[in-house]
């Protein structure tokens, strides 16, 4: 297993991933982003593939910046989407991409990371609705329970509603 940064030559097996991995219903919303996500020039977003033995895209997550305007200095990111290959789901590939992700927003200095998805399966690395519920989110939220977040340093949350911003690809409010 090798995970490595996503570039745009990835775009093609990346949308292939995201349609396998996602039911009919979603997989072109969440392929869009993700091809979105690539091409968008974002210094503190990022994305990270894993390849198999044969260095076919079996794994992708992708994390871009978050911002809040009311706190200047917050250093944040959002992590989607995250998708594994069906057949090789299970086997740590995608614990170990969102692990990746982590220490790499860790390095840089990010105070938090947010996600919209399982609280179950979240909460395994440590993101919590708690975490999150002074942040709000740019749109309404379909499922409120999936908004969560991770402080990556000792900072203070914040007491009062912050809203937060995300990157273009993000300002869809069919994705949340």
């Amino acid at each position: 297993m090798i995970i490595r940064p996503a570039t745009i030559e990835d775009r093609e097996s990346i949308a292939k991933l995201h349609r396998s991995a996602f039911p009919e219903d979603e997989w072109q919303k969440v392929t869009n982003l993700a091809a979105q996500l690539l091409q968008e020039a974002t210094p503190a977003g990022f994305s990270l593939v894993v390849d198999d033995e044969q260095n076919h895209v079996i794994g992708h997550v992708a994390f871009s910046p978050v911002t809040a305007p009311s706190m200047p200095d917050l250093r944040a990111a959002i992590l989607a989407p995250l998708a594994i290959a069906p057949d090789t789901q299970r086997q740590g590939l995608g614990s170990a991409l969102v692990n990746h992700g982590l220490d790499i927003l860790t390095e840089e200095e990010n105070h938090i990371v947010f996600v919209y998805g399982d609280p179950e399966y979240y909460g395994r690395f440590g993101f919590t609705a708690e975490s999150a519920e002074n942040f709000l989110p740019p749109y309404e939220l379909q499922f409120p329970t999936g908004w969560l977040a991770m402080a990556l340093t000792a900072e203070a949350p914040p007491t009062a509603p912050v809203p937060i911003s995300c990157v273009p690809a993000l300002q869809d409010p069919t994705l949340w």
